[in-house]
């Protein structure tokens, strides 16, 4: 004989998760109230600085103009790109970014027909204010048709962060080689691909652009009951989001539900909910008062029977940069995030637990 006594047992195992919790015996229920879901969302969450990637295509002519077709190549030293580097925009978000710990990925093949030697430069370089934030010198030589493949992490002081801005441009510099041993090479349509993966570890603070929008996301997930229960009419309840915005921006929430494979099923709310802007000091830049939004939503049976065994949420925040027209700037540091509790508010009608 098959029995749903697993419901009731999880009934006792979940009253030490919750903070509020009743008895009522007529009829017989069970009163939950707690936060079951907590998160954040801060600088270094911020999907739009997690693992950037940057390609240029820089020609061989690009490197010296007469570099075209069939030729001879003496030993080099010294040949850089820069009067023809790439300018890239890191992000349209984001005017500058101020870290202390940046991880950097290259990958590049040589397609030249000569080698490109050790001691050669990659470097990146702020277009506003011509900063070097990044120069790496390779540490061997490499062949034509072989790959040079690195993975570093570029640290700096706390006190002392790099700045990297959004638009960046690379270049190669003190390009060297053994040049082609007095043999004919063809460098036509000569070119390398290098390619770049950035991933902004920790962030001090950012510099954002006015009048822009963009989404980021918080995964989550949330259970009433452990693996094995099912799903029976016994629930009544509303679910509540409690934010606190320390960005000095405008955002909309909203919480979907995601089924095994990733995919969204259902949402908590009708409409985004709309969360107040918290205040910022112009000059330390620290949270002055944080943004306090409350949003309550009740929940049919078929909501709340989603949720009896673990299932993930995906936090979706639309952000939006408030007009700058005295030009002050929009600079967020370390304490500026986004807070949000989930909080169940449900009653077990536990004399209504089918025994079979």
């Amino acid at each position: 004989m098959k029995t749903k006594l697993l419901l009731a047992i999880c009934v006792w195992l979940l009253t030490g998760c919750f903070k509020e919790i009743t008895w009522e015996p007529e009829p017989w229920t069970h009163h939950y109230a707690g936060p079951v879901v907590k998160t954040a969302l801060s600088l270094n969450s911020l999907t739009n600085l997690q693992k950037i990637k940057l390609v240029d295509d820089i020609l061989s002519l690009e490197v010296n103009s007469l570099w075209s077709g069939p030729m001879i190549v003496p030993p080099i030293n010294g040949l850089n790109s820069r009067s023809s580097a790439q300018v890239f925009e890191l992000t349209e978000y984001f005017k500058a970014i101020h870290t202390d710990s940046l991880d950097i990925q290259v990958d590049f093949t040589n397609k030249y027909p000569i080698p490109i030697g050790q001691g050669t430069e990659l470097v990146f370089e702020n277009v506003g204010n011509g900063q070097v934030f990044y120069r790496h010198s390779i540490g061997q030589t490499v062949a034509p048709n072989s790959t040079y493949t690195f993975h570093i992490e570029v640290s700096t002081k706390a006190d002392e962060p790099l700045k990297v801005e959004s638009n960046v441009m690379f270049y190669l510099d003190n390009f060297r080689s053994s040049g082609s041993n007095g043999q004919v090479v063809d460098f036509t349509d000569a070119s390398t691909v290098f390619a770049f993966g950035f991933e902004f570890i920790s962030v001090r603070k950012l510099e954002l652009y006015p009048s822009k929008e963009w989404t980021d996301t918080v995964p989550a997930s949330v259970s009433i009951f452990g693996a094995g229960a099912e799903p029976q009419k016994i629930l009544e309840g509303s679910i509540m989001l409690a934010f606190r915005n320390g960005l000095p921006i405008q955002a909309r929430a909203q919480v979907m539900v995601l089924d095994e494979q990733g995919n969204t099923i259902d949402s908590l709310f009708q409409e985004a909910v709309t969360l107040k802007p918290g205040t910022i000091d112009p000059l330390s830049y620290d949270v002055l008062e944080e943004g306090i939004t409350e949003a309550k939503a009740d929940l049919s049976f078929d909501q709340l029977a989603l949720f009896y065994s673990e299932r993930d949420l995906e936090i979706i925040y639309r952000i939006h940069t408030p007009d700058d027209p005295a030009g002050v700037g929009i600079v967020l540091n370390e304490q500026s995030m986004l807070r949000l509790k989930l909080m169940l508010d449900f009653t077990l009608y536990v004399d209504q637990i089918e025994i079979e």
